[in-house]
């Protein structure tokens, strides 16, 4: 029976068998791996009465229940830790929203100092964690089939600290962020667990500790002071409204400023953005260059942002540099 007949029927207040007809047309597609549109028709059924909790409820139920069936068995096997503490229907959400792509080796998925909007879930080949230190490149850690790769982005708020270098033909499958926000309705607590699970695994903050390699090769220099922000384009010109800050340190290398904002998402659009800052020390104003590597939540609606400075060279920011050092070594 077609949609178009199940219209007729509701109209004609024949909504006992409209029900029943949609039912099994659903039925019918979920078993045949069509879940989009088995979907469709489960929302048309609550249109056409609310009030037929039984196939409302039972439809659901079969929907999930064949998408679970069509999971490969490979995914369970290979994060059976991350399936265990997932309901079914968070299991099906996660894995339906899981592209996958083929890579060679050599072949980067994660690069040092770029943007990174996805979770990446290793299932076939090696890949090598590795970090730009100086002009050399260190392999940190090894992954293989169960491991995952992005998490501290993806979660977080910061470009790539490391790269994941393709060491064979790789198979990945990857979570968009945006599937984030698909998820708050249907299975609000997924992106927790998938969080939690991914920290606790930790492998980045292994990798650092592991080679002992300490990527603050600059002293951080701690200074309270307001700092005026102002976005740029390219071209360095200004672009939208200035913002303010309170400075929290600084280093050879950049430095870190707190500033207010109420919704991630906004913290998150600074990633990469070129700006312009400027702060005034006695009679002088310093103003400043850079590039926001970087942006953690603290509390409250305080966020810390992170600047790598392009004109470090800048006179007065050396001899700020001078006088910071000179009073640390006094113990002051």
């Amino acid at each position: 029976m077609s949609e178009e007949n199940i219209d007729q029927l509701s109209a004609q207040d024949s909504k006992q068998e409209a029900v029943k007809q949609l039912y099994e047309m659903i039925v019918a597609a979920a078993r045949n791996g069509d879940f989009a549109g088995a979907e469709t028709l489960r929302l048309k059924l609550i249109a056409t009465d609310d009030m037929a909790l039984s196939e409302i409820i039972g439809s659901a139920e079969v929907i999930e229940a064949a998408k679970a069936a069509a999971i490969d068995s490979s995914f369970h096997e290979q994060w059976p830790e991350l399936c265990a503490s997932l309901s079914e229907e968070e299991v099906n959400a996660l894995y339906f929203s899981l592209k996958e792509v083929a890579l060679q080796p050599g072949q980067a998925f994660v690069e040092q100092g770029k943007l990174n909007n996805r979770l990446f879930f290793l299932c076939q080949g090696r890949a090598g964690i590795v970090c730009r230190h100086g002009d050399r490149q260190v392999l940190l850690h090894q992954l293989g089939p169960g491991d995952i790769a992005g998490d501290d982005t993806f979660f977080g708020i910061s470009v790539c600290t490391n790269s994941v270098l393709c060491q064979s033909p790789v198979i990945v499958k990857y979570l968009e962020r945006h599937s984030l926000d698909d998820w708050r309705d249907e299975v609000p607590g997924l992106e927790a667990k998938l969080q939690a699970y991914c920290q606790e695994r930790a492998r980045l903050d292994y990798a650092r500790t592991s080679k002992n390699i300490d990527r603050r090769r600059h002293r951080r220099y701690p200074l309270e002071v307001e700092v005026h922000a102002r976005l740029q384009n390219l071209q360095g010109q200004d672009i939208g409204a200035s913002f303010r800050g309170v400075l929290d340190d600084v280093s050879a290398g950049g430095l870190c400023f707190y500033i207010k904002c109420s919704r991630q998402s906004t913290a998150r659009m600074l990633l990469g953005r070129p700006v312009a800052l400027s702060f005034t020390l006695g009679k002088a104003t310093l103003d400043l260059r850079g590039v926001i590597v970087s942006s953690k939540y603290q509390l409250l609606n305080d966020y810390t942002v992170h600047v790598k400075i392009t004109n470090a060279d800048h006179p007065l920011f050396q001899q700020l540099l001078q006088k910071l050092e000179a009073r640390a070594a006094k113990g002051g």
